[in-house]
């Protein structure tokens, strides 16, 4: 069913999300819990120590309080366009450098990061491929990308992507698995190392792929969920 994806503005994001920052975690519990549980299986466990973490979209800080969980020496760098998500994150993890900043505008030195996620903000983004260079030219070599987004794949989800194109101005557009995997796999600049299909319901889709730099690793095979 095809769509005619629109560009993307700041204010449409900060018209959907600065109304939705109190009760998103609420609303959106199962769905959070399952990337969760996608995140934590993907984790590297060979982080080094005092680990370096940034999040494109940020949001709430649930995804960087988990970090902080899992590594509580971890040095945190959040990003989100949204004041009223900011402060929710804030309450979550006092401590991080969480900065107010539009995902496709903000900048940090090459090899920044050691572990750079970006979950669940692809299908907000105007250029799929500015995006993955981004994260390509922040991660540390011998670093680690989690990058989670829709799987436009069941019907539901082809009907829903209609629907989000026409109604939601801050969706940009979803991949199908085969479509988002080619692109990752054709893209110099990463190399995909292991991937996961999340179900949080009958519903929702979700694609999650840990990724490396162009030439660490080796491709790895689909793996279900």
């Amino acid at each position: 069913m095809p769509v005619s994806p629109h560009r993307v503005t700041a204010e449409a994001i900060l018209a959907d999300y600065n109304r939705l920052a109190a009760d998103y975690d609420t609303r959106w519990a199962g769905f959070l819990a399952a990337v969760a549980d996608g995140v934590q299986s993907l984790l590297p466990a060979d982080l080094p120590p005092r680990p370096r973490v940034l999040e494109l979209g940020c949001g709430t800080g649930a995804f960087l309080h988990l970090v902080r969980e899992h590594r509580p020496e971890a040095h945190l760098t959040g990003v989100d366009l949204c004041p009223a998500m900011l402060a929710e994150a804030r309450a979550k993890v006092p401590t991080a450098d969480l900065r107010e900043a539009d995902l496709e505008k903000v900048r940090f030195p090459a090899a920044s990061f050691d572990l750079v996620l970006s979950l669940n903000v692809l299908h907000h983004l105007n250029d799929l491929d500015a995006h993955l260079r981004q994260l390509g030219r922040w991660c540390a070599p011998g670093g680690t990308i989690l990058l989670c987004d829709f799987a436009r794949d069941s019907l539901l989800l082809r009907f829903a992507e209609v629907y989000w194109e026409r109604f939601h101005a801050s969706h940009h557009r979803a991949y199908s698995h085969r479509e988002l995997a080619r692109r990752l796999r054709e893209h110099g600049g990463l190399t995909v190392r292991g991937e996961r299909i999340l179900r949080p319901n009958r519903f929702w889709r979700l694609q999650l792929y840990q990724l490396g730099r162009g030439g660490e690793g080796s491709p790895a095979d689909p793996a279900g969920g």
